[in-house]
């Protein structure tokens, strides 16, 4: 195993509304008591994980988000935060990270401007933003980098964002296309994605001046398949380390734990939790055996099955597993990657 995201708590003080934790309502009461990290965090560093992802909900309101991340360290793992950004306004909780252990910090912009983070989230927080961005740069020890989820109501904005990043100095971007989200009631819903092509379309047009605002150093994730590229710019991407690795559920060497110690094939799919800790393993072996059971190595299978048949031809499909899996919960494949697309 290389890479976990431990979710300490499902409450945010955002409201976003393509947010794929909206099923869990945020509740405050899902939060991950400090013993459950540490026992996780023991069992991670058994099996040889290097990084560990602390994520939300937002992260920064968990009252033992320190201690968590010192006892990461303890086990010579690296720790990254993923955070909507608003507590850095404060330069004291600036202070606090500073002398944490923490490794690296992955702020996720859901706004360009004040309108925009009022339509998204809900509140009016963007002068907050502005004062959050600068901040990183008193934070010269921990690495940084920007977030942008893609959907159909900011792609428009692709470039404000982008310049809105920059404002405190040029720092790594990854952009993500928006997925499927799953209600409380666990229904797919798909209003918030973009069509594909459009969307590349625009990623191509846009790709240079997005390079040069940012000296090159973007990550676009890998969710869109692959026959739906310019071949010669996939190629590129590829080749210059900007496409983020595929399928988290098709490698598998990623793990995904929520509060109570559930643990889940891909964030996307947290209302779906395959195992738990202290109930079907506890011990590295014990998981071991859970990981690599025939029954969990059939429900990725499935989830991983061809999205179309054609795809079986197709000598991207190990790399591409025809994008991410769980679009294909809201949207029909057929009518998106078709026969002539993989000639």
């Amino acid at each position: 195993m290389y890479l976990a995201w431990l979710t300490i708590n499902r409450s945010c003080n955002f409201r976003c509304s393509w947010c794929y934790g909206q099923n869990t309502q945020f509740k405050n009461d899902l939060s991950m008591p400090l013993a459950l990290a540490k026992d996780i965090i023991d069992l991670l560093a058994e099996l040889g994980v290097r990084q560990i992802n602390i994520s939300g909900g937002e992260p920064t309101y968990h009252q033992d988000l320190f201690s968590i991340i010192e006892y990461i360290a303890q086990k010579n793992i690296k720790t990254g935060l993923v955070t909507n950004g608003y507590r850095l306004y404060d330069k004291d909780f600036i202070k606090e990270i500073n002398r944490s252990a923490l490794s690296r910090i992955s702020f996720s912009l859901k706004g360009c401007n004040k309108e925009q983070y009022i339509q998204t989230t809900g509140i009016d927080v963007y002068d907050h933003i502005v004062k959050a961005i600068h901040n990183l740069n008193n934070l010269p020890s921990i690495q940084s980098s920007f977030q942008i989820t893609l959907t159909k109501d900011n792609i428009e904005y692709l470039d404000d964002y982008i310049a809105l990043s920059t404002i405190g100095g040029k720092r790594p971007i990854s952009l993500m296309p928006c997925t499927t989200i799953f209600d409380e009631n666990n229904q797919a819903d798909s209003q918030y994605m973009i069509d594909f092509k459009y969307l590349v379309n625009i990623l191509v047009s846009k790709f240079n001046s997005i390079c040069d605002a940012v000296d090159k150093n973007i990550l676009i994730l890998h969710s869109i398949p692959e026959c739906l590229w310019p071949k010669k710019f996939l190629t590129f991407l590829k080749s210059n380390n900007m496409l983020a690795p595929g399928c988290a559920i098709y490698s598998r060497i990623t793990l995904y734990w929520d509060t109570d110690g559930s643990i889940f094939l891909c964030n996307r799919l947290n209302n779906f939790p395959v195992g738990k800790y202290n109930k079907d393993f506890k011990t590295k072996k014990e998981f071991e055996k859970f990981w690599f059971s025939k029954k969990l190595k059939t429900t990725c299978r499935k989830l991983c099955a061809y999205p179309v048949k054609q795809c079986t031809t197709c000598d991207d499909f190990k790399t591409c597993v025809g994008g991410c899996p769980v679009n294909w919960f809201a949207l029909d494949p057929a009518t998106i990657i078709k026969k002539e697309e993989i000639l």
